[in-house]
């Protein structure tokens, strides 16, 4: 979102998405009521296989079953006036049909530590990183994930 993060002071924060926002990719999404800015951003998709609660980061690859590819689509405009007024996103991040899914891969016990990611919009590329420059890695992401929730 364009802010600074200062790793050694700040943990990652998590917004939620109901189960039925989700959708298969390639399916048509509608743009949504109330908004101007229907934004998207790629993500790359972590598929936990097996519970676990306070997992420690170098034991996380443990409960990873697989990987794919999302679209994590916003309302941009709502998310950033809630955002600015300090209320919770829910409005512009918990939309229907807002979560686009590839098929997962089965990659068992596989913590993604680098590799490309890519979103092309008839053949124009709109966004392209790697995910060596996350922030926090897959297997802290868990780690600190799995101290909230099983």
């Amino acid at each position: 979102m364009g802010r600074p993060v200062d790793k050694s002071v700040e943990r990652p924060f998590y917004f939620t998405k109901s189960p039925q926002t989700l959708v298969e990719s390639g399916a048509t999404v509608a743009y949504p009521p109330e908004t101007k800015n229907f934004h998207f951003e790629m993500e790359l998709v972590v598929v936990i296989g097996q519970p676990g609660f306070r997992v420690m980061a170098e034991d996380a690859h443990k409960i990873i079953y697989g990987y794919g590819a999302g679209l994590d689509m916003t309302r941009r405009d709502l998310q950033l006036i809630a955002r600015d007024k300090g209320r919770p996103w829910d409005l512009g991040k918990d939309v229907e049909d807002s979560s686009v899914c590839s098929e997962i891969v089965p990659m068992p016990g596989v913590a993604v530590n680098s590799g490309g990611i890519q979103l092309a919009v008839n053949g124009e590329v709109k966004q392209q990183s790697n995910v060596d420059n996350l922030i926090w890695n897959v297997r802290e992401i868990i780690a600190d994930l799995s101290l909230f929730t099983t």
